[in-house]
């Protein structure tokens, strides 16, 4: 190979050299971009646009926490709440059965109609059917159990003022 023609193979390869170089992108990735594809400037932005990618989700972890604490603390106070109102079916419950008992008691003493009766024991039947309702439901109700109460409490008074 004469020297111009390996001057012109030189310039040549250097021209592709310089030709591949300049069309590549570059990039903020080390890993990406090959030799020449690098940037600085690239990094940096990527570098900015990761911590503010991190900081976001920091923020929205702090946000998650906190109505996670929020939730378990309605959690605790509804959990207090239901005991509370358990707490009093269970001893309207009782006062239920007393009175219950009392209404029984009563039929046994008095000399009731025949009508009169069976009205009361259709009352308490009634009352048995509602108070095993009211403690399936698994919701406390303590409203409809005092409800039942008065109306058993009502009827005793009735008997009794006869």
């Amino acid at each position: 190979m004469t020297y111009e023609a390996r001057r012109i193979c030189g310039t040549l390869l250097l021209l592709a050299a310089l030709f591949a170089a300049s069309g590549c992108q570059t990039t903020g990735n080390p890993r990406e971009g090959g030799l020449f594809g690098w940037s600085r400037h690239k990094a940096d932005e990527r570098q900015r646009a990761l911590e503010q990618e991190a900081s976001q989700a920091e923020a929205n972890s702090v946000a998650e926490q906190e109505r996670k604490r929020e939730l378990q603390s309605q959690t605790g106070a509804w959990t207090h709440r239901q005991a509370q109102l358990q707490s009093e079916v269970d001893k309207l419950a009782a006062e239920n059965l007393q009175l219950e008992k009392e209404l029984t008691d009563l039929i046994g003493r008095m000399q009731l109609k025949s009508d009169e009766l069976t009205r009361v024991r259709a009352l308490l039947a009634e009352n048995q059917q509602r108070r095993a309702e009211l403690k399936s439901v698994g919701d406390p109700q303590p409203e409809a159990m005092h409800q039942q109460n008065q109306t058993l409490h009502r009827e005793i008074m009735a008997l009794l003022g006869r």
